[in-house]
């Protein structure tokens, strides 16, 4: 686990014995994949949970506040980084084009430059730090997009589920109950319950995978130009797989990306949220030899 402290601004106080008020703030993280928020009194030695942020997927690496104590970097298992504002600690950005766990991240002085590493090589990533609240203004429309899935209402998970495009005979009612963090829960079980169909519920479940990762929307994957088939990729990293193996909640992974999963999290499958009567992996020979014969004739 990572973790590290900031002094927060000095404010009077009116308490003769305490002249001014020394809190810090604390951000830690674990195995578990959540970063707490703390708040540090260093007069009493009091500490004080303020916040818990679950959206990666994985265990976290490294944490670090910016200089000037208005941004968090945070790195994880899960192949990504992130940037958060620390005034409500919502995600900014996510910075997500690396091969293997983010091990540390970085701020440049003038705080316009991320630097991010992962195995033997690091990313320089220039980021426009304000971009976030400029859109937001422009688009109130997308304002769920500004907060933390883990703090949405059901307006916010309404009108997630309409960026979506579902299809015309969803009706929305049917999530009246939910918030975000009881989304991010949501099974295929739970979706057949409350009457979705199965392809909606299939592309709710999809979406609710990126959702985890940070992003709101699945983005059109190219390869040499050429949209990827579907079946080639891996629905955990989004990328063709090299290996594809089938578990027993009867999707196909890659099989380095499932492993994974299955160490960072409890047994259960990343696209139902159910538990996994077993972990066997069968391999999947045919699909991965389309896949070979694929990358070849495309490049």
């Amino acid at each position: 686990s990572d973790g590290q402290l900031l002094p927060s601004s000095t404010t009077p106080t009116s308490s003769p014995k305490r002249p001014l008020d020394q809190r810090m703030t604390l951000a830690t993280g674990g195995n578990d994949s959540f970063i707490r928020i703390w708040w540090l009194d260093q007069v009493t030695c009091n500490i004080k949970a303020r916040q818990v942020l679950e959206d990666h997927g994985s265990s976290i690496m490294n944490l670090t506040f910016s200089g000037n104590g208005e941004f968090l970097g945070s790195t994880a298992g899960d192949r990504t980084a992130r940037i958060w504002d620390t005034k409500i600690y919502r995600c900014l950005f996510v910075l997500d084009e690396h091969e293997r766990y983010v091990t540390s991240c970085a701020f440049s002085l003038q705080h316009s430059l991320a630097i991010t590493t992962s195995e033997d090589y690091f990313k320089v990533w220039s980021v426009d730090f304000h971009a976030e609240e400029r859109s937001v203004h422009k688009d109130p429309g997308g304002m769920f997009q500004s907060i933390p899935v883990s703090e949405w209402s059901s307006q916010e998970v309404k009108a997630w589920c309409r960026s979506i495009e579902l299809d015309d005979s969803f009706n929305d009612a049917v999530l009246d109950d939910l918030n975000g963090t009881k989304l991010l829960a949501l099974s295929k079980d739970d979706l057949e319950k409350r009457g979705v169909k199965t392809a909606d519920s299939l592309k709710i479940l999809e979406q609710i995978q990126w959702l985890r990762h940070g992003n709101f929307k699945s983005r059109t994957i190219e390869f040499c130009g050429e949209e990827i088939p579907e079946e080639f990729l891996c629905p955990i990293t989004h990328e063709i797989m090299d290996n594809p193996v089938s578990l027993s909640d009867g999707f196909i992974y890659d099989e380095m990306a499932i492993k994974e999963w299955l160490l960072t999290r409890k047994q259960t499958s990343p696209m139902t949220n159910l538990e996994l009567p077993d972990l066997k992996m069968v391999p999947c020979d045919q699909l991965k030899i389309r896949i070979q014969q694929y990358v070849k004739h495309s490049l």
